[in-house]
């Protein structure tokens, strides 16, 4: 469990229920932050998460502001998971007749346990049509991650371009 935080101008110090959690310097940067050993759960009590900022120093010469001015998210994970940042998608070869699509995924496993995963994955068209599929499976040691590679192909591929922008979704379930 953590908190994605797009945005905070800056030198920014994270607390939790008492505890300090992290320093992020930059105001430019997103970070993570990680609390699932330090949260509270069921009767303990209320969490409590302060966020301070000291924007005393500049990193521009204009007025930056001060404070959380981007999104943040809650993220709950399973014990085995995608990794933050874990996947990575490339068009490899693309022509008018065929798009050869190559994923690295990566899979963290922070259970107690060695296993075995079914990766499935499926590339969506903008109207949310299936134009291409993938299996892989995955064996992760406990406490350990390894990156797959997978390939599938989109026949007769939308090309983008500024005057007719196209975009496909790639959906991973693990």
């Amino acid at each position: 469990i953590g908190l994605e935080f797009g945005g905070v101008f800056r030198n920014c110090t994270i607390w939790v229920n008492g505890f300090e959690v992290l320093t992020h310097e930059s105001g430019y940067t997103g970070f993570w932050c990680e609390m699932t050993d330090i949260l509270r759960y069921g009767d303990e009590g209320e969490n409590v998460i302060l966020v301070r900022v000291d924007a005393r120093e500049y990193e521009g010469w204009w007025y930056e502001g001060a404070g959380i001015y981007r999104k943040v998210w809650l993220e709950v994970s399973e014990k085995v998971h995608l990794a933050r940042h874990g996947v990575y998608v490339a068009a490899e070869e693309v022509t008018h007749e065929c798009a050869k699509i190559k994923a690295e995924l990566t899979v963290e496993n922070e259970a107690n346990q060695s296993g075995l995963y079914d990766i499935e994955g499926k590339i969506l068209d903008m109207q949310g049509e299936v134009c291409a599929k993938f299996s892989a499976r995955a064996e992760v040691d406990q406490k350990d991650s390894n990156t797959y590679t997978v390939e599938c192909q989109v026949q007769a591929p939308a090309l983008w371009s500024p005057e007719h922008p196209y975009l496909y979704c790639l959906d991973i379930k693990l």
